[in-house]
């Protein structure tokens, strides 16, 4: 386990997470860095696609080759090592290493967490084996091929991917019942979009809405078809049921270490933890705004790119051109709306019209 000293000279930069903003740091190194060593990991299969785009995905308007985002000939190109499919269960953040599920570990001088967000079962964590999950490539293939013979779905979340996603299936045939709860409705505005605006969207499209307290159960037919009892005895059938509750970010490793944890990881707004030589960029990233005396998070492709072209140059610190002219080597993230929400195919939920 003993870190090796060959090459002394070299900065060994590792990057967890192969999204946007982990792509988009690892490029930002290499151009600041030519000798560098720079390893991403994720625990993804294959994880070079365009996550703004898995609705798309499942109701059929983009194919996998479509949806792909071609990182993996940009790694290359960029002298970049991918450790694909390996989980990250634990940090040590003095001794320098993430270890991986397998036992291994992998040691770092600069480390940066781009781990993204994790879906949530929310209301439907007991009944798992009923449910597709709706959240990553895999899960977006699987639900496509199920849409085949189906004209009858249920859709429980809360937050933009569920709206959206209700939206598109819709538009695509199906039968659509959006279930939720006060907890996970439409937890925060998004621009002009309020639960007011959000409800009537969802009538507008003729989707039938509930808020409910509790799911109690669910029963599979013979025939694969299901039904939901809801609250008071309420039941809705359907031939599926889609979990697309909002996510929450990917921090559980991070559990005992060092790095200051909030919702996300807490960062400055060079995007630098607690820990002086590990960042974050993206969803994960928890940027604490001293001037507004605010904790600001990301939503949307764009502005995790940008977060993590800013983490990776501020990794490497050697701005010289700044430090010419008298300025901190380091870059900020500005405190705007429009750089922590960002979207992929222009305004939510409008798109779905």
């Amino acid at each position: 386990d003993s870190k090796s000293t060959s090459r002394p000279f070299l900065m060994d930069y590792v990057v967890i997470g192969c999204s946007a903003a982990g792509l988009a740091a690892a490029k930002e190194i290499r151009r600041a860095d030519n000798k560098a060593e720079i390893t991403v990991v994720t625990e993804e299969a294959d994880p070079f696609y365009f996550r703004s785009y898995l609705i798309d995905l499942v109701t059929g308007k983009v194919s996998n080759d479509q949806i792909g985002n071609r990182g993996d000939i940009l790694m290359e190109q960029f002298e970049v090592e991918v450790q694909n499919d390996r989980r990250v269960i634990s940090l040590d953040s003095v001794g320098n290493f993430i270890r991986f599920s397998d036992g291994e570990i992998l040691y770092y001088d600069r480390l940066l967490i781009a781990t993204g967000r994790r879906a949530s079962y929310g209301l439907l964590n007991k009944f798992k084996e009923f449910v597709y999950q709706f959240h990553d490539l895999s899960s977006a293939q699987t639900l496509r091929d199920r849409l085949t013979n189906v004209s009858r779905a249920i859709v429980c979340g809360g937050g933009l991917y569920a709206v959206e996603l209700s939206l598109a299936l819709v538009n695509y045939g199906l039968d659509v019942t959006f279930i939720s709860d006060e907890y996970h409705f439409w937890q925060s505005d998004i621009g002009e979009m309020d639960r007011i605006s959000v409800q009537q969207q969802l009538a507008s499209k003729k989707i039938k809405d509930k808020l409910v307290k509790d799911i109690s159960k669910i029963v599979m037919k013979r025939d694969h078809s299901v039904t939901m009892t809801v609250d008071d005895g309420i039941d809705l059938d359907a031939d599926l049921i889609i979990s697309a509750y909002p996510t929450k970010p990917a921090v559980t490793f991070l559990r005992g270490s060092d790095v200051e944890i909030g919702e996300g990881i807490i960062v400055s707004q060079e995007l630098r933890s607690s820990v002086s030589n590990i960042f974050a960029a993206g969803d994960v990233a928890e940027v604490v705004i001293e001037s507004e005396e605010q904790h600001r998070m990301n939503y949307g492709w764009r502005s995790a790119a940008r977060q993590g072209e800013i983490a990776g140059t501020n990794m490497v610190g050697k701005d010289k051109k700044r430090r010419d002219e008298d300025q901190s080597p380091y870059l900020m993230v500005p405190p705007n709306d429009a750089f922590f929400f960002d979207f992929v195919g222009g305004v939510p939920i409008k798109r779905w019209q």
